[in-house]
């Protein structure tokens, strides 16, 4: 391999070939690659440690808690990306009490991260925890983007109190967000889902260039409540 027949291999060398492997599928030998690192004198920083957290998704729990660990060892557990990385790597295991002890742990945070405990609580469907943070992201001063967005509306699918999806409807348009497809299509399946398909269908009309999310968000409930009407 080139990368062994390199004499002079520097960080950011060390941390392209672990994102390579982490990012093809091969998570096992970026793990091995961080070990011959350590070894060769490099301790890594932030971006290697995000790397690796990443790679733990497909590798399990126990071995993102021992990345989480090497974090805290090398004193990294206060950085912004690699706290971002260990809260996304804990909600997709469906460890949201892990995910958010990362989270209130952080002395500072960025959107990213705020996206990143929200959309963790979106995928539980606790809509409930997913509003209070997002308001409570909006009273921090932050600016939520379109993911922000997205995020909340799809737990929104999941809630069973209509004037949640409601009240950010309206921050979707008074923000401009319906100009995001994403978005839109959130939206759309939210409320198709929760049976008001008059609004769903609205939403449906305006959203810019409609794609197959798009179609499959104004169908697939639908056609699931018809079929139940049916039985």
């Amino acid at each position: 391999m080139l990368f062994d027949e390199i004499p002079d291999r520097d960080l950011v060398l060390w941390n392209v070939m672990a994102s390579c492997y982490s990012q093809n599928g091969f998570e096992k030998e970026a793990f091995e690659l961080f070990r011959s690192m350590r070894y060769d004198g490099f301790t890594g920083d932030g971006f290697t440690l995000s790397i690796l957290i990443q790679a733990c998704n497909s590798l399990g729990s126990q071995i993102g808690s021992a990345a989480h660990g090497i974090a805290f060892g090398l004193g990294l557990n206060s950085d912004i990306v690699v706290c971002t990385s260990l809260i996304d790597m804990y909600a997709k295991s469906h460890q949201i009490n892990d995910a958010r002890g990362v989270f209130d742990g952080m002395n500072k945070r960025n959107v990213i991260s705020w996206n990143a405990i929200i959309v963790g609580y979106g995928q539980e469907g606790n809509i409930r925890e997913a509003m209070l943070l997002f308001s409570q992201m909006l009273r921090e001063g932050f600016k939520p983007d379109d993911l922000t967005m997205s995020s909340i509306l799809s737990s929104c699918a999941h809630s069973t109190v209509p004037n949640e999806f409601f009240q950010v409807h309206g921050y979707v348009l008074k923000n401009g967000f319906h100009a995001f497809k994403s978005v839109c299509n959130a939206l759309i399946f939210a409320y198709a889902k929760n049976g008001f398909i008059k609004q769903a269908f609205n939403v449906f009309a305006i959203t810019p260039e409609p794609d197959l999310v798009t179609w499959l968000a104004w169908f697939l409930p639908v056609h699931i409540m018809a079929f139940i009407g049916r039985r």
